[in-house]
């Protein structure tokens, strides 16, 4: 995850001091989803307009740290959701303004993570998903989730685990209140939170 790869966090008081002190990371992160929404939306607008879009998203960005939920910071493994939340509402608004439809943003969206996570090694893609299925990494999330939801912030994700039944499935969990849903109303793009999900 964003968090685990460098970020050298302490814990800060305020969310804008929070997403302040890894903004360089979290700009970083910017550019690498961007760079598959390049990809997706060159079918759309020219190499110039590209360029221009990446850039309006990346100010759109900056201006948005202020404003995201802080949660916890390092604390809650749900604030990688806020971060890149954040980027695909930066991403999604100039797209918006430039007139393409709900369906062809949402696909946009999608492409865009598709590329963001397929990127990463298929070798390491496959050991991450034996190690994430076993018995002590489930154990693991389901007392993540205990402790995130004892954080006390209002903006905090809040999460019920779904335990199994007749072997359908290893684990589960439902969110019954969701940062993401609260951070797209807020930005007037309460439309495009499915996407995002």
């Amino acid at each position: 995850t964003i968090l685990s790869r460098g970020y050298n966090l302490t814990k800060h008081l305020t969310r804008q001091d929070f997403y302040t002190s890894i903004s360089t990371k979290m700009m970083r992160e910017h550019r690498l989803v961007f760079k598959w929404t390049a990809v997706s939306i060159s079918d759309h607008f020219s190499n110039s307009i590209v360029k221009k879009i990446e850039s309006e998203s990346r100010e759109r960005y900056t201006n948005l740290f202020p404003t995201l939920p802080y949660i916890g910071g390092k604390r809650n493994n749900e604030t990688i959701n806020v971060i890149m939340g954040g980027i695909i509402i930066s991403i999604i608004q100039p797209l918006a303004d430039r007139g393409l439809s709900e369906r062809e943003i949402g696909k946009i969206v999608f492409d865009s993570f598709e590329g963001y996570f397929q990127a990463r090694p298929k070798i390491l893609r496959a050991i991450i998903g034996r190690i994430l299925s076993t018995k002590y990494a489930i154990r693991r999330m389901k007392k993540q989730i205990e402790q995130d939801s004892k954080l006390n912030y209002s903006d905090n994700f809040k999460m019920e685990i779904v335990e199994p039944h007749n072997d359908e499935f290893e684990f589960g969990y439902n969110y019954t209140s969701c940062s993401l849903c609260k951070m797209f109303e807020d930005n007037n793009l309460k439309e495009y939170h499915k996407y995002m999900c």
